[in-house]
């Protein structure tokens, strides 16, 4: 039997968000909610996650 490809927390940090397209592991408790609340009630707004989140990086310097 051969191992997988990846693992779960491989496969979860690949995971984009449904509301903004960016990586889900660099939603902070803020953007999280607002990402989840917005799927949920499938609003059309604008994006409030850090900055370098679109690069994986959560540096405000991105």
């Amino acid at each position: 039997m051969t191992a997988p490809s990846s693992t779960t927390a491989e496969v979860a940090a690949e995971r984009l968000c449904a509301a903004c397209q960016h990586l889900w592991t660099t939603h902070d408790d803020i953007s999280a909610r607002f990402c989840a609340a917005t799927i949920v009630n499938t609003y059309s707004r604008g994006c409030v996650c850090v900055p370098g989140a679109t690069t994986g990086t959560t540096d405000a310097a991105n």
